[in-house]
């Protein structure tokens, strides 16, 4: 972060490369730009002096968005639960029949059919009783495929989700959410993800809070 005279306090952020192909850099942005104007609460995107809004540096790709502040998610805040979810029905009403410039047809990497073969890997090399639990991992992943085959699931209500709601990329101001962050997920899926991470991440009981370090952050 650095101070610029022109827009205050900004966010430099290098993307990870697999987010860096110059169609998922064009959908990701579009989309941002999308939201940002209808004024929804996404960080926006400063433009290089030749208009574009990332630039490669040595072999990498980075972006600058304007400065949020806010506060952490308060578990015990039922304001910052409601916010959340008036956001998230927000950008799925406004998403919903957005068309995007580049296509993006991703699959989270936790759908079964990519976890299966990583959890047969972890099950060849580990030891009892942590193979015990992966066995059991691997009967109920074999039970959720059953039960939400692919043309069930994709033929849910759809729309471009966030992909990726976790309290480490959303902020608050009161009882509203003031920044969600990280849009790298982003792409059009069943918006039930979205509803589903919500409730796991914010609106579950736990016996201690989310250890933010453990989860995925860029």
């Amino acid at each position: 972060m650095f101070a610029d005279p022109a827009h205050g306090r900004v966010v430099i952020r290098r993307r990870r490369p697999e987010f860096c192909e110059p169609e998922v850099l064009r959908h990701d942005h579009a989309l941002r730009a999308y939201l940002t104007t209808r004024g929804f609460p996404c960080p926006a995107l400063l433009p290089a002096a030749d208009g574009e809004t990332w630039v490669e540096l040595d072999g990498a790709v980075y972006e600058i968005s304007s400065f949020v502040a806010g506060e952490p998610f308060d578990a015990a805040s039922d304001a910052h639960l409601a916010g959340l979810g008036r956001t998230l029905g927000w950008l799925h009403e406004l998403t919903c029949d957005w068309s995007p410039p580049a296509p993006k047809p991703w699959v989270r990497e936790d759908h079964p059919s990519l976890l299966m073969a990583p959890l047969q890997d972890l099950i060849a090399r580990a030891e009892a009783p942590a193979r015990a639990t992966l066995l059991r991992a691997r009967e109920r992943l074999v039970e959720i495929a059953a039960e939400m085959p692919d043309g069930a699931y994709a033929a849910l209500p759809q729309c471009t989700i966030h992909g990726d709601v976790h309290p480490g990329n959303v902020l608050f101001d009161g009882g509203r959410v003031a920044a969600l962050v990280d849009w790298d997920w982003a792409s059009r899926q069943p918006r039930i993800r979205d509803v589903c991470d919500g409730l796991i991440y914010f609106a579950a009981q736990r016996e201690s809070a989310i250890d933010l370090s453990l989860i995925n952050i860029s």
